[in-house]
């Protein structure tokens, strides 16, 4: 998601807020950071919303902590936490990460294509007929978003099949396994 209106500024660290839905942070990674940013500085800012609850950043938040920050530099952006707007610019944010697993890929893909249809940005069957691109139409197809994700279509397909299939129990019990991202395994489950 792309927007032209994010305001730049330094923001006081008691200043920012969390609501929950970030995933939670790996200490490893966070000394990790703090010592990049000890080194050479911050080079990405926080993502906020308008309402200054942090939408993208976790682990740089808390390695601005570790490393008692009084500011951070921070991309506001023009929603409140609780608008599809933002929570899309998370999900987004967090898609482009290389250390999710496939379970938490599909997750987000999932959430993301429910925001966009909240939104009335999703394509449905038949929209995209008579060959008009996405592009005219405006509207995400599944095309569109498996390369956004850097997937196939296919591969799309099958992380939004674990996602939608898998119960909350049975990602609750995956989630920190080594068959969080074993794609092959999570499709046979999800199957049954």
């Amino acid at each position: 998601m792309q927007t032209d209106d994010l305001v730049i500024e330094d923001v006081p660290i008691d200043a920012i807020r969390r609501n929950g839905r970030l995933r939670p942070t790996d200490p490893e990674k966070v000394e990790q950071i703090a010592d990049s940013i000890a080194k050479i500085g911050l080079l990405h800012p926080l993502i906020l919303s308008s309402d200054r609850y942090l939408l993208a950043g976790n682990h740089r938040y808390d390695a601005l902590k570790l490393l008692n920050q009084s500011t951070a530099r921070c991309s506001i952006l023009p929603y409140p936490h609780d608008s599809p707007e933002a929570e899309l610019y998370a999900l987004d944010e967090n898609l482009m990460r290389s250390d999710l697993t496939v379970l938490e890929q599909a997750e987000y893909l999932l959430r993301r294509e429910r925001v966009l249809a909240q939104m009335g940005r999703r394509a449905k069957r038949g929209d995209n007929r008579n060959s008009r691109p996405d592009t005219v139409t405006g509207l995400e197809t599944t095309a569109s978003l498996a390369k956004e994700a850097g997937l196939s279509p296919r591969s799309l397909n099958r992380r939004l099949q674990i996602a939608r299939n898998l119960t909350d129990e049975q990602r609750a019990i995956v989630h920190g396994t080594p068959l969080a991202n074993e794609q092959k395994e999570l499709l046979e489950i999800a199957r049954i």
